[in-house]
């Protein structure tokens, strides 16, 4: 018999650092995010026009913002929406055609997964809304199982 996950929709903030990249800056910021942010939940790192910009979702991350803004880097802070569910086929398209339905636009998602769960990250122009419509209508449809890839 298969067990139900917990789902949850939860409004957190994440911190967003624009850095050089350079060799071992990254390992840097990790360290700093570790000592003064706690556990690390989420993260995306990505190249913009030759600055590299990374996203990381932890346990404090005022503590690790401020942290890393003390060590010469721009760091702020970003409110987003994180959707805890099943790891399901399709389950992404029904998240973002329930923002969708309610006319909420999403600047960006990224998110984690392990075999049965799925922690999903969306920025949203209006998170209020959105945790809001997703908290509502967190109502996975049943599909037949997929083979995996």
């Amino acid at each position: 018999m298969e067990t139900t996950r917990a789902r949850s929709v939860r409004i957190e903030d994440q911190i967003r650092v624009s850095f050089p990249n350079q060799p071992d800056i990254l390992a840097e910021i990790l360290k700093t995010i570790r000592i003064s942010g706690g556990g690390l939940k989420g993260h995306l790192i990505f190249d913009l026009q030759g600055q590299s910009v990374g996203l990381f979702l932890c346990e404090r991350p005022t503590e690790a913002m401020l942290a890393l803004q003390a060590g010469g880097l721009q760091a702020a802070l970003e409110v987003v929406v994180v959707l805890e569910t099943e790891n399901r086929w399709g389950a992404l398209s029904h998240i973002l055609k329930v923002l969708e339905t309610e006319q909420i636009h999403v600047g960006y998602t990224y998110g984690t997964s392990a075999t049965a769960d799925l922690c999903l990250i969306i920025r949203a122009h209006d998170t209020e809304r959105a945790a809001a419509a997703l908290q509502h209508y967190l109502i996975l449809p049943d599909l037949p199982p997929q083979k995996a890839c």
